[in-house]
């Protein structure tokens, strides 16, 4: 029996009209995101936040009492790149956090 405002689902796999157009028009406003120039702005802004702020953080650590800054771009490149591996499940977490613990312990004891 079926009831009123409800569809009966048969033994074929397939997607629905409504279903393939949520995901065209997610798709279109990821790509619309990607090249705004205002996430680009925003992602920036983190970016030398971090940036300015990783001195401060790790620097009492280092040897000479600074992380360089070429360093300091490259621990935030190793975070977003292993963050992107996880969330696209490509990396196990707790690997990812080990292997950027890692990466930061050696840039500030380098010379």
């Amino acid at each position: 029996m079926i009831r009123a405002g409800t569809a009966q689902r048969t033994s074929e796999r397939g997607f629905t009209l409504i279903e393939v157009m949520v995901v065209i028009v997610i798709l279109g406003i990821l790509a619309a995101l990607v090249g705004a120039p205002e996430l680009h702005e925003v992602r920036r802004r983190y970016q030398q936040d971090f940036i300015d702020n990783c001195d401060a953080w790790l620097g009492p650590f280092a040897a000479d009492g600074t992380v360089s800054l070429a360093g300091r771009w490259a621990i935030l490149g190793a975070a977003e790149t292993l963050s992107e591996g996880v969330a696209a499940g490509a990396l196990v977490k707790a690997d990812a956090g080990a292997e950027l613990q890692r990466l930061i312990v050696a840039t500030v004891k380098r010379r």
